[in-house]
């Protein structure tokens, strides 16, 4: 759901949730803005042209995007199919990134969108899936779109003979250098406690107030997204780990911009 904005579309997302979770991951590159001549989608600021326009079978072209600083892409095929009762064009790409990661995506010609994009790590694992459900008219409501800034990412693991007790770890909360200070803060975790441990973690500001925490009985794993206020300065991260566990948090500041769409 977009809607114009000078040389740019702004693509929001339908629930905050999977805003948020673009802000603190970023792993939906059609979110946000959308350049309106040729669809370049932005990285760090700049269009980058997953499409090249007009595409033809054989047609290559370079851009970045997931932090993978070059990928070569490649037209394979242009077919005219049938869609849902509804004929158009269909041009298959191909892009290979400089770490080795992959990427397959298809332009519906009809819809001036991408009909799918799959994502693959460069250790094979299938990352991103994206399907277009459907288009055009007939869908009204509010969106979102959060513009996130990374400000931590910490991974440990623990075993039964080296428990990770009382750990403490910083970084800074000085708000967006181009756009600000923040609406909140986004946090995601990942955790595998295994039967014989424990987990425990805590974000304390710069005044030594617990702003988010969470613990992990034994024998659990899984995910977690969630938001803190943002205060400006030093923020702690404590962490306690016992047993052959895993865990990971990602922090970024987020921006939140929110928009009323009628197609």
């Amino acid at each position: 759901m977009a809607r114009a904005e000078g040389e740019n579309w702004l693509v929001g997302a339908s629930t905050v949730t999977d805003a948020r979770l673009h802000g603190v991951l970023n792993f939906n590159p059609m979110l946000g803005r959308i350049r309106l001549t040729d669809l370049a989608v932005y990285e760090k600021g700049k269009p980058q042209p997953i499409l090249r326009f007009p595409l033809t079978k054989g047609d290559a072209w370079t851009f970045s995007l997931f932090d993978v600083e070059t990928w070569e892409a490649r037209v394979t095929s242009v077919r005219d199919q049938d869609v849902l009762g509804e004929a158009t064009r269909i041009a298959y790409i191909e892009a290979e990134g400089s770490d080795g990661a992959r990427l397959e995506y298809q332009f519906d010609s009809r819809a001036g969108w991408l009909r799918s994009l799959v994502y693959w790590t460069p250790d094979g694992e299938m990352s991103i899936t994206m399907t277009l459900v459907s288009y055009g008219t007939g869908w009204e409501g509010r969106v979102y779109f959060v513009r996130g800034r990374d400000l931590y990412d910490g991974s440990y693991e623990s075993t039964l003979a080296t428990p990770i007790a009382d750990v403490f770890d910083t970084f800074v909360d000085q708000g967006h250098p181009k756009y600000g200070d923040f609406t909140y803060l986004i946090y995601f975790t990942n955790y595998d406690i295994s039967g014989d441990g424990e987990g425990a973690w805590i974000l304390r500001d710069h005044t030594g107030t617990s702003q988010a925490s969470s613990f992990y009985d034994p024998n659990t794993a899984g995910t977690e997204l969630g938001t803190a206020p943002s205060v400006s300065g030093n923020w702690t991260l404590s962490l306690e780990l016992t047993g052959n566990s895993y865990f990971r948090i990602r922090v970024a500041g987020g921006i939140e911009y929110s928009w009323k769409v009628e197609v």
